[in-house]
């Protein structure tokens, strides 16, 4: 019998917003929310296999051939031009945002934890200051701009402000100066290695981005509007406008990127700006749903369908947060304006980042302050603990009778559990816990399972490198570690047949692993995928199987 390969579904969208650039001696790095992509000279861009999505900062070091990036609490670094990468974690609830590097020493900013410093090359980190501060940009490994002003390193953990009174969004270094775009006053020009600064005239607008290599600088503005000097900041003149906000830029030598908000990726050709997206793929959506009209991708710029040999949009609310399906099949949305069911606005809830719906219609919404439920039709808030934070809500197959919401926390830094509270008597039975060093859990319960907290076992859980099925009688769990040794568990499903198939598919950073046994023995699951990093695992009710990986949907066959 063949092996069931997968079939890559049509590309989701044309071009996608690009959050990072570098580029040097030749080569260019892109960063998107699909990973990180290089590009040699004139080639298409390549993805390099990196677990990382959501790129948001990247560097080179004193030669091409050192690269860090920046994604999520991790920096990867590269010491062969991206062949190979290390990984390590930064201790922030946050997101690495900028990152500057010479020699050995490595500062990472992050978007609410201030800065990190590593002395080894980004082996070990430590806090380098700027508590509680937005760090937007760095510069080197002394010079750092955040939304309190711009700041210059003087010890591992000293950082005395400058004059530059403003939010500062970005640096860059050029022969003789440094420059440093605003939020809203505009480039600032320093010759003295940042002992005094001096507006640059003509530019006045906020900046995104700031790139230069040898005298040439360039700005871009988050109006899409860009700006280049010869001369090393001292005097600009306006380059033509990008259709979106300027998010990232590149120069090497005479050669200019830019990246776009949504409309992708530019470069600068005789005076105007021509697409560079060959080889650039992303999904980029935050969830995938089985609905009764198919298989649907939730993203913040809209819905999409899959008809036939393409994704058609559907009609539904602009910059959606979070998705579900109600009992009845139709789709609940949530909005910066609120939630929302079939159009009709039910909570005035801003900024849900997750929604869950129960077989009885009971509602769950989850935002950085509280879990929001609707219970019988009512409104309650819980609030999140900053000690245990919830980062994803399951309801059991039997609730309400069972009470079983279950609540996946995190504590610790990288501690997972699953806690049931119950919302009629407010208990609270921690069923699962495990620390695999991830700061991810998924879960997937069985159509029969049932809450019994004297036999917790009752479901699958993966997290980190492991993975856990239920061993009769439910007392305790059976642990089965993945075969790669870098892989993280990311997603599981079960199939609509379960309990006669006792099939299961798991989702790792390295592929996909599929049991027809429960558990008892896995099989790698992986050709055809041109992306190993399944995000979700989603069945069809009629047992068709689908992968969402950042940069295709696959299909098995």
């Amino acid at each position: 019998m063949s092996t069931p390969l997968w079939r890559p579904l049509p590309s989701v969208r044309a071009t996608d917003s690009i959050t990072a650039l570098a580029a040097a001696d030749g080569l260019a790095l892109a960063g998107s929310a699909a990973g990180l992509w290089l590009r040699e000279q004139e080639q298409p861009w390549r993805r390099l296999d990196l677990a990382a999505t959501e790129i948001q900062a990247i560097a080179f070091g004193e030669t091409s051939q050192t690269i860090v990036a920046g994604a999520g609490n991790a920096v990867d670094l590269s010491r062969d031009g991206g062949a190979t990468w290390e990984r390590s974690e930064v201790d922030t609830s946050g997101r690495v945002t900028a990152l500057g590097l010479a020699g050995s020493i490595v500062v990472a900013g992050t978007d609410r934890d201030g800065a990190f410093i590593s002395l080894n090359g980004g082996k070990l980190w430590s806090r380098s200051g700027l508590e509680g501060q937005m760090v937007l940009a760095v510069c080197g490994d002394k010079l750092a701009g955040t939304d309190q002003g711009l700041w210059l390193r003087e010890a591992a953990t000293k950082w005395r402000k400058l004059s530059v009174e403003a939010v500062v969004t970005a640096l860059a270094r050029t022969e003789g100066a440094i420059v440093a775009g605003t939020e809203e006053q505009g480039l600032w020009r320093s010759t003295d290695e940042g002992a005094s600064w001096q507006r640059c005239p003509g530019v006045e607008e906020g900046i995104n981005a700031i790139s230069a290599s040898r005298r040439l600088v360039v700005a871009g503005t988050s109006v899409g509007r860009l700006y280049q000097s010869a001369d090393g900041g001292a005097s600009w003149q306006e380059l033509p406008a990008l259709p979106t906000a300027v998010m990232s830029l590149a120069v090497d030598g005479e050669r200019v990127l830019a990246g776009t908000y949504r409309a992708g990726l530019f470069e600068l050709r005789a005076d105007a700006w021509q697409p560079a997206n060959e080889g650039l793929e992303s999904t980029n959506v935050l969830d995938m749903l089985w609905t009764p009209d198919g298989l649907l991708l939730v993203a913040m710029d809209g819905l999409r369908r899959l008809a036939g040999s393409e994704w058609m949009d559907v009609e539904g609310p602009a910059e959606l947060r979070a998705a579900a399906l109600d009992p009845g099949g139709k789709l609940l949305t949530a909005t910066a304006e609120g939630v929302f069911a079939a159009g009709e606005h039910i909570a005035d809830i801003p900024e849900v980042t997750l929604l869950r719906c129960a077989s009885n219609g009971d509602l769950a919404a989850l935002t950085e302050e509280a879990l929001h439920l609707r219970l019988g039709g009512k409104w309650a808030e819980l609030p999140r603990s900053e000690r245990e934070r919830t980062i994803d809500v399951v309801f059991s197959p039997s609730y309400p009778e069972d009470e079983g919401l279950l609540l996946v926390t995190l504590r610790q830094g990288t501690r997972t559990s699953v806690v049931r509270y119950a919302p009629k008597s407010q208990e609270v039975d921690r069923l699962f816990d495990y620390d695999a060093r991830s700061r991810w859990l998924a879960v997937a319960l069985p159509p029969d399972y049932r809450v019994d907290p004297r036999r917790p076992a009752g479901f699958f859980a993966g997290t980190g490198g492991s993975l856990f099925r239920p061993a009769w009688p439910g007392d305790h769990w059976e642990r089965d570690i993945l075969h790669d040794p870098d892989a993280v568990a990311l997603s599981l499903a079960l199939s609509p047949r379960f309990a006669e198939d006792r099939t299961v598919a798991a989702g790792t950073t390295s592929g996909a692993i599929l049991t027809h046994n429960g558990g008892l023995l896995w099989m790698t699951m992986d050709d055809g995928l041109g992306d190993r990093r399944c995000l979700k695992m989603v069945y069809a009710p009629d047992g068709r199987l689908f992968c969402l990986t950042p940069t295709r949907v696959y299909e098995l066959g």
